[in-house]
């Protein structure tokens, strides 16, 4: 998962908002004991599938593949109409940093460290070494009609949040550009680390081939005046087969009413993810061997689905919802329930904040943040509030007005004196030190904060499978 969570404390009890939304669990349905120990059985597997694959991690090219054959195996013991779900997604990868210098009107020879003055951005081409480039200012990146003259030149644009990345870096490498480079305005600090590519790409869509670099403001400055440039880039671009693991259980009733249930299954290639996000894969899938053992009957049809490719751009999700709607089945998709790193080890419980869906799936999504929160206030739990902009694998259900929510327990966000008092840990600290690291192993993983998330997501599940006319309700 990758966020800015923007968060707001909520009450344990008194809830301001109607606390009829959600009834409590079905009498017949009994709450499960403690999952912790379970989750974490799945938890040591992903672990040791990251160890023991090339580089301790369960990316898309590494050990997703042994990652979702452990899933698999496992569906293949319940009653699950298991399908897999294959596409196609590009992979970049970077050797090392890249090489530039300039030579300046001086004859002065100017040497920049990558990674410190400039870097390759993410899908910014194939690896290239180009020699004695003339450099060229481009000044309207964002007029889609003026004709660029940049054939054979590395093509300089200052960055502006109006234009598209994607689509200004492929107007000038369709314009005959040898190389990009968007460089930082003065109030920019931080090189851009954006994808250059199709937000929601799918095969048959481009990807970039010439170098594009992301520079420093003082670098672009130099570059304006420069004589030419020498750059060296150590790249690769190239696509790859993979599948998102579904399994659909369907319900004794009318199935017109399907609840998606996802967690995506891969890491970044950088670290096992054990956390973000074997912690969501795994609480999962025991609470559907939990139902599955106790031969619960839902009246409504449930989709448990384990997405790739999320590190990617949400991949594999948009990749179901493409396809979904391309079937028309969508129609019959009430809901997505989506939960992406739950055992952060400074942990906030967060439940996400419906009203940040846009205006066709946010009604839906008030409610179902109304039920995962009438579990905290059951259990006495305290949680906050996330926002729901971005991120995780939600967003192409509330973009295609899916309602949808969750839970998250932070990453990169530091914890404040003020959520240390009321949820303990390390104040000033993130919640999840080791995110997208090499150190999200298992000992990475809270086992506190399984046992509060496994426990409200056991509840909202049997609550929305449970609920007749829950398109209805959702929509009331």
């Amino acid at each position: 998962m990758s966020t800015n969570s923007a968060s707001e404390s909520s009450p344990l009890l008194g809830l301001s908002h109607d606390t009829n939304a959600a009834e409590d669990t079905p009498e017949d349905i009994s709450p499960p004991r403690d999952l912790t120990n379970d989750i974490f059985a799945h938890l040591k597997a992903f672990n040791s599938i990251a160890y023991q694959s090339t580089r301790n991690s369960r990316s898309v090219t590494d050990g997703f593949n042994a990652s979702a054959e452990y899933v698999i195996d496992k569906l293949n013991k319940t009653r699950c109409d298991v399908k897999l779900q294959h596409f196609k997604v590009p992979i970049w990868e970077k050797e090392k940093e890249a090489e530039l210098n300039v030579t300046l009107g001086s004859g002065e020879i100017v040497t920049y460290q990558g990674g410190v003055d400039f870097w390759s951005m993410r899908y910014g081409g194939q690896a290239a070494n180009l020699t004695f480039q003339n450099v060229t200012e481009v000044r309207n990146s964002c007029d889609r009609e003026e004709e660029w003259d940049i054939e054979g030149k590395v093509a300089l644009i200052q960055m502006n949040e109006k234009c598209d990345l994607w689509e200004t870096a492929y107007k000038a490498e369709k314009s005959g550009a040898s190389a990009v480079i968007f460089y930082n305005t003065p109030k920019q600090k931080k090189l851009s680390y954006s994808r250059v590519r199709i937000v929601d790409w799918k095969e048959g869509d481009p990807l970039m081939k010439i170098p594009v670099l992301a520079a420093s403001n003082s670098m672009g400055q130099i570059l304006i005046n420069s004589q030419h440039i020498n750059i060296t880039t150590y790249t690769k671009l190239f696509i790859v087969d993979t599948f998102n693991v579904l399994c659909y259980l369907n319900g004794h009733g009318v199935n017109e009413s399907s609840i998606v249930i996802g967690s995506h299954l891969d890491s970044v290639p950088a670290g096992p993810g054990l956390v973000d996000n074997a912690s969501g894969s795994s609480t999962i899938l025991e609470i559907l061997l939990h139902l599955e053992k106790n031969r619960f009957k839902p009246q409504n049809r449930i989709i448990f689905a384990w997405w790739s490719a999320e590190e990617i751009g949400l991949l594999g999700s948009r990749h179901f919802v493409r396809e979904l709607i391309k079937s028309g089945e969508n129609v019959n998709v009430a809901m997505n329930l989506n939960f992406d790193m739950l055992g952060s080890p400074n942990y906030i419980p967060f439940v996400l904040r419906g009203s940040d869906a846009p205006i066709d799936a946010r009604n839906g999504s008030i409610k179902i943040q109304h039920v995962l929160e009438k579990s905290f206030h059951k259990n006495r739990k305290h949680y906050n509030i996330s926002d729901m902009l971005g991120g995780s694998d939600f967003l192409p259900f509330i973009k295609n007005g899916i309602p949808s929510g969750g839970l998250y327990t932070g990453s990169s966000e530091i914890k404040s004196r003020k959520s240390q008092q009321e949820f303990g840990g390390i104040a000033n600290a993130p919640l999840d030190p080791c995110y997208h690291q090499e150190c999200d192993s298992i000992e990475n993983v809270s086992k506190e904060a399984i046992s509060v998330t496994s426990r409200v997501i056991f509840e909202s599940i049997i609550f929305f499978s449970s609920k007749k006319n829950l398109a209805d309700f959702l929509n009331s």
